[in-house]
């Protein structure tokens, strides 16, 4: 039977570590049903190039990403570096009914080093649980038509739970059915099977572009179900990515949802989330039982350089002198024809000083959908729309260099107006929106 696995992450104190001291931290260990994982400490950084594992063979290795021989890294948001080994991967031995990895910090102290070792141990017998099934509360909340079914109609209420998924007693023909927002099953019998939901994210998945990467589509035996809900994909193993380690085999699959881009007269822009994560199972070559099933997201790469996309935050401030603006709560903002809009764009998420934010073009709409057909510019290759009589133009206000990253602001200042019907000459009802290309 799969597990669905997770990782345990902790919060250690940011403190200033001797050699021995910073291994002795490593004692917080998390003994999963096919791997263990550690964190080394807040400064981890001081000692990286000293830090070293011994593999089955007791050779030394520096400590580093490790795919095909089962040996992960990942520096976490509070500073620490969590680090995740498979039992059945080159870096871990059986010792004594134990699971056992071995760090070693050298470090050079008077000119004499100082050799330091800890053993991470897992018992090599333990009772895993099962995948853990969804409250009866999530359950409850799936319309009927929205169900897929995980399990035949055949199984138990235990079976069925065991499997991370719903059970209706009542619901003869479909008995079992996904309800994680993520589920992920290895079988005996050469299958997986993997299930997602449209509200793993927010806003929701668009589920018609879900597929698996690696999956050709003529591999025999595969079959996709899908609900306006949930999306589940099931094939043989025999289709996924293979790597051989020492002790056993790992086949990985990664699941996408691509998001859909809208294009008008040259710009694209996108409303729907994506994802992108990698199903990993890991079998041992003596046995035809999985030994763990794992569920990894997987961030998108950090480039050297990128045309894009940047992220914008266009405010209105309530003042000319930009020192308060309107809240959330304050939305839809009620002006009086001519009274002043002061606007305020922002470069967000960049700390690079020689970052310059440019304004291009600025419109507005009678809805918050750029490429609605009625639109009136406000800024044009960065200067104010010259078609309006000269006193309601629009101003380009001064950025006062005081705050911080001054270059990434852009303010200026628009004369309320409403749209008009071209044909009945009255003013329309609908709201005003801004839109920005920079």
């Amino acid at each position: 039977m799969g597990m669905l696995m997770g990782l345990w992450i902790w919060q250690l104190p940011c403190l200033a570590f001797a050699a021995g001291n910073f291994l002795e931290e490593l004692s917080d260990v998390y003994c999963g049903s096919g791997e263990m994982s550690f964190s080394f400490p807040v400064g981890f950084e001081d000692f990286a190039s000293g830090i070293v594992v011994l593999d089955n063979m007791d050779k030394s290795h520096i400590l580093q990403n490790d795919t095909a021989c089962g040996l992960w890294m990942e520096e976490r948001t509070d500073k620490t570096l969590l680090v995740t080994a498979t039992y059945d991967g080159c870096y871990v031995r059986n010792e004594d009914e134990e699971y056992v990895m071995t760090v070693i910090l050298d470090r050079m102290n008077n000119g004499e080093v100082d050799h330091y070792k800890k053993d991470i141990k897992c018992p090599l017998k333990q009772a895993f649980p099962a995948m853990d099934a969804p409250s009866a509360g999530d359950c409850a909340a799936i319309q009927r038509s929205d169900q897929l079914a995980c399990a035949d109609n055949s199984v138990s209420r235990d079976v069925c739970e065991q499997l991370g998924c719903c059970f209706s007693r009542n619901d003869h023909s479909l008995a079992c059915y996904f309800g994680n927002k993520v589920t992920a099953q290895c079988t005996g019998n050469g299958l997986v099977v993997i299930a997602v939901s449209k509200d793993v994210t927010i806003p929701p998945l668009i589920l018609d572009s879900a597929r698996v990467v690696n999956l050709d589509s003529s591999c025999p035996g595969t079959s996709v179900s899908r609900t306006s809900a949930f999306v589940s994909f099931m094939f043989p193993l025999s289709c996924s990515v293979r790597q051989t380690t020492a002790n056993g085999i790992v086949y990985e699959n990664t699941v996408e949802v691509a998001k859909g881009i809208t294009t008008w007269q040259g710009v694209s822009i996108t409303r729907d989330s994506m994802m992108r994560l990698l199903v990993r199972c890991s079998f041992s070559q003596t046995g035809a039982a999985p030994l763990s099933v794992q569920v990894v997201t997987l961030p998108p790469p950090l480039p050297v350089s990128t045309k894009g996309p940047l992220f914008l935050e266009m405010k209105l401030a309530d003042d000319s002198a930009y020192t308060s603006y309107y809240q959330d709560k304050d939305y839809p903002i009620t002006k009086v024809l001519r009274e002043p809009v002061y606007v305020e764009v922002v470069l967000l998420r960049r700390k690079d000083p020689s970052l310059v934010l440019v304004l291009n073009n600025c419109w507005a709409t009678p809805s918050p959908d750029p490429t609605h057909q009625m639109q009136w510019s406000l800024i044009v290759n960065g200067c104010p729309y010259t078609e309006e009589e000269s006193e309601y133009l629009t101003l380009l206000a001064t950025v006062p260099t005081t705050i911080d990253f001054p270059n990434y602001y852009k303010h200026f200042i628009v004369s309320m107006f409403v749209f008009v019907d071209q044909t009945t000459q009255k003013a329309f009802s609908h709201e005003v929106s801004n839109n920005i290309f920079a």
